[in-house]
């Protein structure tokens, strides 16, 4: 679904300052940063249409396989750039590609190359992304690469490109931030849907806003939802997955207290943070005493409240009933009742 671009401004501007900068022979490297759904693609859609007269836009993707492609990213460039590049990438040895790249990039016209999900890139792509950041001020190029800064661990090559690029004579950092409550009224506009339950539920992710807004006729929170969701969920160990399960049991706001007595194993809290899934506000080992200059002290689990509803919502039967049946009470409704009009309810649990 194609949504309007929303308090994406200063991203855009950015963005385009740098393409311009980049007609003039002064490269620069744009880190566009943020967890899934937050807006990254969208912002590489927009600038297609900003960018200067004259400069190519080159957009290559790295993607979640077991076994990540070796470069690639830029072997999705192919069939848009010169036959030197081409048979490089396709011979897949690491020093031509890199040769073969820079020559590529040298020449007239000034591009935008961006390169998607570098998180999921394999070595050979960090490698030769390093290799470019440290040539790039003098190349007529914007080199754009988004990435989720929730999923990174030390031991990612990514982490080294990072550092690179930071040190890079040109370097931009963008991070997008969620929607404010106007700009997801704004989005709901028009439809039968409640825009403080949408901005509840979705916390002011745009993707969640849109495919809410995208099932207002539905009457349950979208598959696409649950399915991205359970996509993050699947990929912890199997104990893991039990605990963050357990979790969702809970109301969406726990004390430490409550947290202790559900969770012996706080590796799988850490796990569940850095697959998006869950918010924690400091290193397990040391809440007791960050909690304890708090009035209130409390943990927010689940990233947004449709997480949690998303892996609640599809347990079998047998699961719900042995997990919850221990926490009658605890766990209220998804949001306060629904207003008259509104659609918006948990997905139905699987049987």
């Amino acid at each position: 679904m194609t949504r309007p671009l929303l308090e994406r401004d200063r991203e855009l501007t950015t963005l385009v300052d740098a393409a311009r900068e980049a007609v003039r022979g002064i490269g620069s490297v744009v880190l566009l940063h943020g967890e899934a759904g937050i807006g990254k693609s969208s912002l590489v859609s927009a600038i297609r249409s900003e960018l200067p007269d004259g400069t190519r836009m080159l957009v290559g993707s790295c993607d979640p396989l077991s076994t990540p492609r070796t470069l690639g990213p830029f072997r999705d460039l192919t069939d848009a750039v010169g036959p030197r590049l081409a048979q490089a990438l396709q011979s897949g040895e690491r020093d031509q590609v890199m040769d073969a790249l820079l020559a590529e990039l040298r020449q007239p016209p000034p591009s935008a190359l961006v390169i998607e999900d570098v998180h999921w890139a394999d070595e050979a792509t960090v490698d030769t992304l390093r290799f470019l950041v440290r040539r790039i001020a003098q190349l007529p190029v914007v080199l754009l690469l988004t990435y989720r800064d929730d999923e990174l661990s030390r031991d990612q090559p990514l982490t080294q490109l990072l550092g690179d690029a930071s040190h890079a004579e040109q370097v931009h950092h963008l991070s997008p931030q969620r929607l404010t409550g106007p700009a997801v009224r704004q989005l709901v506009a028009g439809s039968s849907l409640d825009a403080d339950e949408v901005f509840a539920l979705s916390d002011g992710n745009p993707y969640f806003v849109s495919e809410l807004v995208a099932s207002a006729v539905g009457s349950n929170v979208p598959p696409t939802v649950v399915d991205a969701v359970l996509g993050r969920l699947r990929r912890l160990s199997p104990a893991h997955q039990d605990i963050v399960e357990l979790l969702a049991v809970v109301p969406s706001s726990i004390d430490r207290q409550l947290l202790d007595a559900l969770v012996s194993d706080h590796s799988a809290t850490a796990a569940a943070e850095q697959r998006g899934l869950l918010t924690v506000p400091c290193n397990p080992d040391t809440w007791s005493s960050a909690m304890s200059s708090l009035d209130e002290p409390s943990l927010t689990p689940f990233r947004w409240p449709v997480a949690s509803s998303s892996t609640h919502g599809c347990w079998p039967r047998w699961k719900g009933l042995t997990l919850g049946g221990g926490f009658k009470g605890t766990r209220p409704p998804l949001l306060p009742p629904t207003p008259a009009g509104s659609s918006i309810t948990p997905p139905k649990r699987a049987t």
